[in-house]
């Protein structure tokens, strides 16, 4: 009965401490990479907003980020905005591409006038994406936290 209870007491640990635990580091060590964005239809507190992402580094286990609201902040600032990150089947062991496209909703307009202006000059850039998604893998669900760089490329007018 003992080894039974104990057997029972090392499922449980794995279940609730050591999945969510491996699955944090995963993210921790997941980048973000953006490839191209277009920005367009703009309105007094959204823009639309398409891009081409590359998550990498996730590790070796396929997973599913479940969508969630991510906010966008300069790196090191408040948050401007935030979009719909949608729902994601991350690849175990390689680069997993994937598309915005959703609206960009402005929640700081000078925040965002600032962090479009860093942009637009054609010098380096990095926004944080932020949130807090529920991500499912080795048969569990688990809500995790995010905060990701992603560094923009040199914009080219």
């Amino acid at each position: 009965l003992a080894c039974l209870f104990v057997a029972a007491a090392l499922v449980m640990a794995g279940r609730f401490w050591a999945i969510p635990a491996f699955g944090q580091v995963s993210l921790d060590a997941t980048t973000i990479g953006l490839k191209r964005a277009v920005l367009s239809n703009a309105t007094s507190d959204a823009i639309h907003m398409k891009a081409d992402l590359v998550l990498d580094n996730a590790g070796f286990v396929l997973a599913r980020i479940h969508g969630f609201r991510a906010e966008v902040a300069v790196s090191g600032g408040q948050p401007f905005g935030w979009f719909a990150f949608p729902d994601t089947q991350v690849a175990g062991s390689g680069p997993t591409a994937m598309t915005l496209d959703t609206n960009l909703h402005v929640t700081d307009a000078n925040g965002f006038a600032a962090a479009l202006s860093q942009v637009l000059q054609g010098g380096p850039c990095e926004w944080d994406i932020s949130g807090s998604p529920k991500v499912s893998a080795m048969g569990a669900s688990m809500h995790l936290r995010m905060k990701k760089p992603m560094m923009l490329p040199i914009t080219l007018l």
